[in-house]
């Protein structure tokens, strides 16, 4: 992994790959993540997007916990 290694607090560019009511799952350095809350439901597959991140490897069975910025 090297330097593509994702840390927590991180701000990473990611495109949306699904979207479903408050979450939306998400690609960042070629590992899928999530974001949850109103304004993830709010986005579009296929929109660019830039992420924060708060957790990797979570308990989710996610690569990633992130939260969405601007």
């Amino acid at each position: 992994m090297g330097n593509d290694a994702l840390k927590p607090g991180d701000l990473v560019p990611g495109k949306v790959t699904r979207v479903q009511a408050m979450l939306a799952q998400v690609v960042a350095r070629e590992q899928r993540g999530v974001i949850y809350g109103g304004a993830a439901g709010k986005l579009t597959v296929g929109q660019h997007v830039k992420v924060r991140i708060l957790e990797v490897n979570g308990s989710n069975g996610y690569a990633f916990t992130g939260s969405l910025i601007g």
